[in-house]
């Protein structure tokens, strides 16, 4: 699923030249917190909650009566399913797969904004989309769109307000994250540039190396990137501008290749590059990420079978270990049920949590 997702300049990166670059991190700056282990590891056991055929669930979205399943499988007509959490019932399939204004492709960021709106960013089709969420299945054909075509190409995004998005790895810029006004397309750089860069190493290769994903706290005053390659996460304090590092509980030695394609620097990967980070998802309490110990090339790469759990400071509360493969999943806002896919079964998985 991966590489069919990426933009087309990052599909050649990762196509060619397949080298190897091994990267030793040191000299660890002040704002970096480094850990060795989670005070406590625990081991889930989900059940089946409902089959899911014909999909690959990249993100769940939830609130307290629904579930919205967001399925990148390219034989589904369909993006968005709904499921009622009362009734048991799977609903209406919404948001159609295509080019057109109002399709999409590759939604690898989405979410709610409100109980009534769903948001999708298109990596390749560079486009961010707001979903009136259809109440009944007789109306599918009359949903309301709003629509937003960006000047820049950006791998992650997470939706503030209904007119202004952060968004990670554009190649136009060397800061790390943009603020963007969806309504004039304007960007503020923020959180400044990756520092401690190998010698050889141009910077946008650098930065390429460092993509991942956004995910953000309900509340929307704080926000995490998750690396794709390292294990390690950046916090994000969307109100001081600041941020810090949390490395841990292993260390990847990144191992690339940087390249040039068509004039501009990236990196490209092959069977040695380790995965970290693929997934997660925030509460006011917690922030979960989804970690894998597969390599690039792997099958299943972009499935783990351990959730790393830290609170909003950065600091580790526990590792939840189980036996399924998932591609995503949600957790309630109580923090006491989590919601998985299981690509191999096509079943949505549930258990308890207690941390």
């Amino acid at each position: 699923m991966k590489n069919t997702l990426l933009p087309l300049t990052l599909l050649i990166s990762s196509a060619i030249f397949a080298g190897c670059y091994n990267a030793d991190k040191k000299n660890i700056p002040n704002d970096t917190i480094v850990f060795k282990q989670f005070p406590k590891k625990i081991s889930l056991e989900f059940n089946n909650a409902f089959p899911f055929k014909d999909g690959f669930v990249r993100q769940i979205s939830l609130n307290k009566n629904f579930l919205f399943l967001i399925n990148l499988k390219e034989s589904s007509n369909y993006i968005c399913t709904k499921y009622d959490l009362t009734s048991k019932k799977l609903l209406q399939s919404f948001i159609q797969r295509g080019t057109k204004k109002t399709e999409f492709i590759a939604p690898l960021s989405a979410g709610l904004l409100n109980d009534s709106t769903m948001w999708l960013h298109d990596v390749a089709l560079a486009k961010i989309v707001l979903v009136d969420i259809p109440k009944n299945s007789n109306i599918i054909d009359t949903i309301s769109y709003k629509y937003y075509k960006l000047n820049n190409l950006f791998f992650s995004t997470q939706l503030i307000n209904d007119s202004t998005a952060i968004g990670a790895g554009a190649h136009h810029t060397e800061y790390k994250i943009q603020t963007i006004n969806l309504k004039n397309k304007s960007e503020t750089d923020g959180f400044g540039k990756f520092k401690n860069i190998p010698n050889d190493f141009p910077y946008n290769a650098w930065k390429h190396a460092h993509e991942g994903f956004l995910f953000l706290k309900p509340t929307a005053d704080k926000a995490v990137l998750a690396y794709k390659l390292f294990s390690e996460f950046e916090l994000l304090d969307l109100t001081t501008n600041t941020s810090k590092t949390i490395k841990g509980p292993s260390e990847i030695a990144l191992k690339v290749k940087p390249i040039t394609v068509q004039g501009k620097s990236y990196i490209s990967t092959d069977n040695s590059t380790k995965r970290a980070y693929i997934n997660g998802y925030c509460t006011n309490k917690f922030i979960y990420l989804l970690y894998t110990d597969k390599y690039e090339m792997q099958p299943k790469s972009d499935q783990g079978n351990k959730i790393y759990v830290f609170d909003w400071s950065g600091k580790p509360v526990a590792q939840l270990n189980f036996n399924n493969n998932i591609s995503s999943f949600a957790v309630t806002e109580n923090d006491e049920d989590i919601y998985a896919f299981d690509p191999d079964t096509e079943f949505v998985l549930t258990t308890k949590i207690n941390l």
